[in-house]
């Protein structure tokens, strides 16, 4: 996750609070692309969803939903953005 230029990982000083922080943001924009994972652009900063496969727990790694044509995305091991983990 980026915040203010900073890089901050699961785990790290601080992670859950930068979370807190983007989470009522708009969503500006999205990507995904094979071993880059899924990447959420928001006002206040990057979340980059790409997790390993020891941290990858139940069938869904991401679900994405709000979008103004009313679609949802899933994101699933093995997926466009999730290949590696198969």
């Amino acid at each position: 996750m980026e915040e203010c230029g900073r890089r901050i990982v699961s785990g790290q000083t601080g992670y859950a609070d930068v979370l807190v922080l983007l989470m009522p943001g708009t969503v500006l924009a999205t990507t995904e692309a094979e071993a880059q994972g899924l990447r959420l652009e928001l006002i206040g900063g990057s979340i980059v969803v790409l997790p390993t496969q020891e941290e990858v727990v139940g069938s869904e790694i991401a679900m994405l939903f709000g979008f103004t044509d009313k679609h949802r995305m899933c994101g699933l091991p093995g997926g466009e953005a999730f290949e590696h983990l198969t």
